[in-house]
């Protein structure tokens, strides 16, 4: 782009925090694993993510390979739910928030089921509950206290 061309906003110019971020790091089975700040992942996997199932998207987040050695043991669904909702927490969501839903959304009144409703979908042809319907909720953790 020559200097004589003119533009409203330098995306160049932009320096975004999260890109930047350390990654949510988790322990499991004695392994310290990694999960990116949903801003620092590429905007394709993002997109992406709405359509994908569970499966399908922890392979995003984590990483194709990551994933595979990650759930090569069995892991409970309570525990799965559980590190989901820690990583939401971890970047200042509530568990089961949309990543497009703004803070100020939380004080409006809603029916019980209402945010389900809006993000769970079923994929069609597949019977599958779309991202991040499967794992809403949380358990409490136990922490140690020395």
């Amino acid at each position: 782009m020559s200097e004589e061309q003119k533009y409203d906003y330098d995306l160049d110019a932009l320096v975004v925090d999260a890109e930047s971020a350390p990654p949510f790091r988790f322990k499991w089975r004695d392994e310290v694993w990694e999960m990116p700040l949903m801003n620092a992942m590429p905007f394709r996997d993002q997109l992406d993510l709405e359509e994908a199932t569970v499966e399908e998207s922890m392979g995003l987040i984590m990483g194709a390979e990551q994933f595979e050695r990650f759930i090569s043991e069995p892991i409970s669904t309570g525990r799965m739910r559980d590190l989901i909702a820690a990583w939401q927490r971890f970047q200042g969501l509530e568990p089961g928030e949309s990543r497009a839903s703004s803070r100020s959304s939380k004080n409006t009144p809603r029916p019980q089921n209402a945010a389900r409703s809006s993000q769970c979908t079923r994929m069609p042809g597949t019977g599958k509950t779309s991202w991040p319907c499967a794992y809403e909720g949380t358990t409490t953790q136990k922490t140690s206290r020395a």
